[in-house]
């Protein structure tokens, strides 16, 4: 029985999720629960089975979005690739996240102030964990001449600022994923490439099924 019982838990707490990120996007201080459970069509009580607070709901919708990411990323970090491919795969990691999980990202960085100090201590140091691995990767393409020098949090914090805005301007009836991901990549590795030091690796622009 509780194996049955589990995966209904996950599904409806999942449900909970995506509607309260949708909501939070017109502001989290001016939705209630009450709003929550409504939209989902079960009673405020209810919700308490899942989650015993708003707050408790805003911290799982920024672990969701951080923790997507670190799973996405960690397995592509450890595979050992050059760093201009790695460079590569960890931004198409971010985008493909971003892209996703859109209601989630943008409540993300529009409710972070609202975030309990543990949710926030815990969030930070997810994001932090992406951030190294990022700043890994430069200092190895660095190491090995193939990056230009240069301060790597600098650099990954430059491509950080591209990545994030991207929840401001994507429009999916504008623009395809992939494309983004090639003109990122483009720019991040021919602007990182020291000139004539290598080619470029045809690689860098493949596309890996399930990396997504």
């Amino acid at each position: 029985m509780k194996k049955a019982t589990e995966p209904r838990q996950s599904t409806r707490r999942d449900q909970i999720l995506d509607v309260a990120a949708r909501l939070f996007q017109k502001g989290y201080r001016a939705t209630s629960l009450d709003d929550v459970a409504a939209e989902i069509g079960i009673t405020r009580p209810a919700l308490y089975y899942y989650f015993n607070a708003k707050e408790d709901i805003l911290a799982a919708i920024y672990e969701r979005a951080v923790g997507a990411l670190i799973d996405r990323a960690a397995p592509i970090f450890a595979s050992k690739l050059a760093p201009d491919v790695l460079l590569c795969r960890l931004v198409q990691v971010h985008v493909r996240t971003m892209l996703k999980e859109q209601p989630i990202v943008r409540v993300f960085f529009q409710e972070k102030d609202s975030l309990g100090v543990d949710a926030s201590r815990s969030v930070k140091a997810k994001e932090v964990a992406f951030t190294k691995m990022m700043a890994a990767t430069v200092r190895a393409g660095q190491r090995q001449k193939l990056f230009r020098p240069g301060n790597p949090e600098l650099v990954v914090n430059a491509i950080l600022g591209m990545l994030i805005w991207l929840y401001q301007w994507y429009r999916p009836e504008r623009h395809v994923a992939q494309e983004i991901e090639d003109v990122f990549c483009g720019l991040l590795i021919k602007g990182l490439v020291v000139s004539g030091s290598v080619e470029i690796s045809p690689a860098v622009f493949e596309r890996r099924q399930g990396s997504g």
